[in-house]
């Protein structure tokens, strides 16, 4: 912010022209309001709201979502009070705050917020996923929202299993089944972490197929562990390939004794194949210590040089892939 300051005139008792020095004083005045006022509305609309962009945003540009809870202390679940038919957002730091963003104002409540589940009209003997979150609250409050629609809630939060008894008034946490937080509601509160988070690491797997031989449906040829819960950002499949008329071929990366999660179509040689996430793990995070093996379905063909580069992003509080 650059606040040009006034160069204002000195008055004596034997002036005879006030009226001119007034009128300059006035206008050095008026520029320097002028300058001060450009600068907060660039500060806002500009500059401050990119800083606040920046310092909130969580994961990349491409999932950045506008709203959420400032820190790990506010508007954490308690379900101590689910047979009583309420479910507690809380703080758990000392001051009892809760602070988050919405619609990018700044909004706090003190103390606890409590939904009555009753409100919900849940069918009775049934299991429902209660999605529970905020909304606004006069100009800077926050209160409870919840529904069985996620996109119904402003802000939601958490994905709370419940089960509702015969008679509509009893309420309990689905048998095997624990609440969830959503992905993306909670904000690092320094960029360094946010950085740190958002940035993948690197997993090189080096596909060493003997060449000069027809591959066909090879799996667990090479495998690596992922030892963070995490989120595919890329994964890119390098390769010098043959495949005789009529063949097709694909290297996959598999959950260890399980389902594919990265597929690419590798019949034509290329450096930078992209390996896309496969249904139905598009969107969801992978468990810490998952164990993926590297294989390959060749109908007929070769596979030279296979070289798979793994970009897995580090994921907090996301729901997991079942």
């Amino acid at each position: 912010m650059v606040f040009p300051v006034p160069s204002l005139n000195t008055y004596a008792g034997g002036d005879n022209d006030y009226i001119n020095k007034f009128n300059n004083d006035n206008a050095a005045l008026n520029n320097a309001f002028a300058g001060l006022v450009s600068d907060v509305n660039s500060l806002q609309t500009a500059t401050g709201s990119a800083t606040w962009d920046d310092w909130i945003r969580k994961g990349p540009a491409v999932e950045a979502w506008p709203d959420g809870v400032l820190g790990a202390y506010s508007l954490v679940l308690d379900t101590s009070d689910i047979s009583s038919g309420n479910l507690t957002l809380t703080s758990t730091n000392a001051s009892g705050v809760s602070v988050a963003t919405m619609g990018g104002t700044r909004r706090y409540h003190i103390g606890t917020l409590t939904l009555a589940l009753s409100s919900l009209s849940l069918t009775v003997s049934t299991d429902h996923d209660v999605y529970l979150g905020v909304t606004s609250d006069g100009d800077i409050g926050l209160a409870t929202q919840a529904s069985t629609t996620q996109g119904s809630v402003t802000l939601p939060l958490y994905k709370v299993p419940i089960t509702v008894d015969g008679a509509g008034t009893g309420f309990t946490i689905t048998t095997n089944s624990t609440p969830t937080r959503l992905s993306k509601t909670v904000y690092w509160d320094n960029t360094v972490e946010q950085l740190r988070q958002e940035t993948p690491q690197v997993f090189h797997m080096n596909l060493s197929w003997p060449t000069g031989t027809v591959q066909t449906s090879s799996g667990g040829i090479c495998k690596v562990t992922i030892p963070y819960d995490h989120i595919w950002e890329d994964s890119r499949l390098a390769c010098t390939s043959t495949t005789a008329s009529g063949g097709t071929g694909a290297i996959t990366l598999d959950i260890d004794g399980g389902a594919t999660v990265l597929s690419a179509d590798c019949t034509t040689a290329g450096n930078s194949i992209t390996m896309p996430v496969q249904s139905p793990y598009i969107g969801t995070a992978m468990a810490a210590n998952t164990v993926y093996s590297a294989g390959m379905d060749f109908t007929t063909g070769l596979v030279y040089n296979a070289q798979l580069s793994l970009f897995p992003r580090r994921a907090y509080n996301a729901p997991l892939a079942n």
